[in-house]
């Protein structure tokens, strides 16, 4: 668990102890059981190794050292990622997010207004598969 889980299980809030039970916290963090599996994920583009069908010029990688590249059709800001990244890793974070005043502006403005690649990294064979949009 986070830093500020850690003290709010322990009935403390951060506003009133601050960082005064970070070594209560590295000791709880060195008796966790290692987490045996993760799913990296990151975002690359890269269209000077774009090849149609094959290599999207922007896309998601899910896992390390495999294939795996789901394309996109937009280029994501990092703004744009790290919202994806809380939402799939961190989901209690995600809904504390989301109660945020500001979400509804944010993930909106993360979306929508995002620059699609140039139409020269996008043809025929890569409507074929699935993408993200």
């Amino acid at each position: 668990m986070s830093y500020l889980d850690f003290l709010a299980s322990n009935a403390l809030n951060y506003y009133e102890v601050g960082d005064s039970f970070r070594v209560e916290y590295e000791e709880y963090l060195s008796t966790c059981k290692i987490k045996e599996t993760f799913t990296p994920i990151r975002y690359d583009f890269a269209p000077s190794l774009y090849t149609e069908g094959r290599h999207p010029a922007s896309h998601i990688h899910f896992g390390h050292q495999n294939e795996i590249r789901v394309g996109t059709k937009h280029i994501l800001r990092p703004l744009s990622f790290l919202l994806l990244i809380i939402r799939q890793h961190y989901p209690n974070a995600w809904q504390r997010l989301i109660q945020h005043e500001e979400a509804v502006s944010w993930c909106r403005n993360v979306r929508e207004h995002l620059d699609v690649i140039h139409d020269v990294y996008w043809n025929v064979m890569d409507e074929w598969e699935m993408i993200l949009t």
